[in-house]
């Protein structure tokens, strides 16, 4: 484990009240339960078979009104458990409530986060309906995805989730696909790329394996993979050219263009990611009580700062949530946290001042700086995408004009 140089600085209570929001994701928690066990998940509470009460949402969407915090457009995001086992007809009233009391100069959008071994035809129908924005996790062939990613009773979901696949492929169903990275996978870049050409997605997202909540250990961090992950990359990446292959990548299209992007203007790089600004992202679990800052915070504590909720929908608004000390201890921390990132890190300006969830699980404090996550998920990424991207304006590849 890559252990923080620099002292962190002791915890401050002088609280600066800063601008909240605009809001861009209402986390809700349809239910903590999860019908997976992945050795690898985060969630406290995936035993837990809650339901979230119609009245939740409603409150949810109350107080978001209330606090000014909808601005244009919003994406729900079904997650933090399995939502697809609370059933289509449980969303379709969730989706309508939601609608019927959001102004209709606001944009919802909805996206769910899915294991995927529900999906049948009635969902597939349901998510192109309502225009869902659907994440798929898949780890990659059936190897690789059933050695962490199993059932209650300990058996493999490869063949579910391919069911799954050809389902949505077959119905013209949009999705984009989630892969946590591990020791194992991230050396076998061949094997995941043939596997990921061919399953019909147009866009990949990698995530490597984190230290998070429950999961007090990695594969992939512990092990320092930094050169590994970005010859997974660069292998990636020639292959995608050699086959011609057209699905994006999040970690080499997203990143090369946003440095593009901030190269075109580098005086407006004053950026701060959504989950270390306040009420940019806004947490709501199957009881009410709410959090903001990164969705992981939900359900989770620390020695240090206590319980992550900042209260309850039914009790606490989030105005007067901004005067409560323990939103102030820990909003000051991140702010700290983000100016820390700012004058120590080489990366700020395409990062924004990193996760806070992530510098809680690894640093056991908001206000610090590097962690092993952001090694590999933000600067491997930023390092390959500057090396590729000094490529692709230098030269144009034999493989780039055959595809041309």
């Amino acid at each position: 484990m890559h252990v923080q140089s620099v002292p962190v600085p002791p915890i401050k209570t002088s609280f600066k009240l800063e601008p909240i929001g605009p809001l861009e994701l209402l986390v809700l928690q349809a239910t903590p339960f999860c019908n997976l066990d992945c050795s690898y998940c985060y969630l406290p509470d995936r035993d837990d078979r809650s339901k979230m009460d119609f009245q939740v949402v409603d409150k949810a969407i109350e107080r978001v009104l209330e606090a000014k915090l909808a601005v244009g457009e919003f994406t729900v995001v079904w997650h933090a458990g399995e939502p697809l086992v609370m059933g289509v007809d449980y969303y379709e009233q969730a989706i309508e409530r939601i609608a019927s009391r959001v102004p209709a100069e606001i944009t919802v959008h909805h996206s769910f986060q899915t294991n995927g071994v529900l999906i049948d035809q009635a969902w597939c129908d349901f998510f192109n309906r309502h225009k869902i924005r659907l994440g798929l996790s898949i780890d990659g062939p059936q190897d690789i995805h059933d050695r962490y990613r199993k059932t209650r009773n300990g058996k493999g979901t490869h063949h579910k989730v391919t069911r799954a696949v050809n389902l949505l492929n077959d119905t013209s169903t949009s999705y984009h696909v989630i892969s946590v990275l591990t020791d194992d996978s991230i050396q076998q870049a061949d094997k995941l790329f043939h596997y990921f050409n061919s399953l019909g997605s147009a866009y990949i997202c990698f995530n490597i394996e984190e230290i998070e909540g429950c999961n007090q250990s990695s594969t992939v961090l512990e092990n320092d993979r930094y050169s590994n992950y970005i010859e997974f990359l660069d292998r990636f990446q020639r292959l995608r050219q050699e086959h011609c292959s057209t699905f994006r990548i999040r970690e080499i299209d997203g990143v090369i263009s946003a440095v593009m992007n901030w190269q075109s203007d580098p005086h407006s790089n004053e950026i701060r990611h959504q989950e270390n600004t306040a009420f940019k992202i806004l947490n709501v679990d199957v009881k009410g009580n709410f959090s903001t800052f990164s969705p992981e915070l939900l359900g989770t504590s620390s020695d240090l700062y206590g319980d992550m909720k900042l209260g309850n929908l039914f009790e606490t608004s989030i105005n007067d949530c901004q005067q409560n000390p323990h939103y102030q201890r820990i909003a000051t921390a991140v702010r700290d946290g983000v100016d820390l990132c700012k004058r120590e890190c080489d990366y700020f300006e395409l990062c924004g001042g990193g996760s806070p969830s992530n510098k809680l699980a690894e640093n056991r404090r908001f206000d610090s700086s590097e962690t092993e996550f952001c090694r590999l998920q933000k600067k491997a990424c930023v390092d390959f995408g500057l090396s590729e991207l000094e490529q692709q304006l230098g030269i144009e590849t034999g493989a780039n004009q055959a595809c041309s």
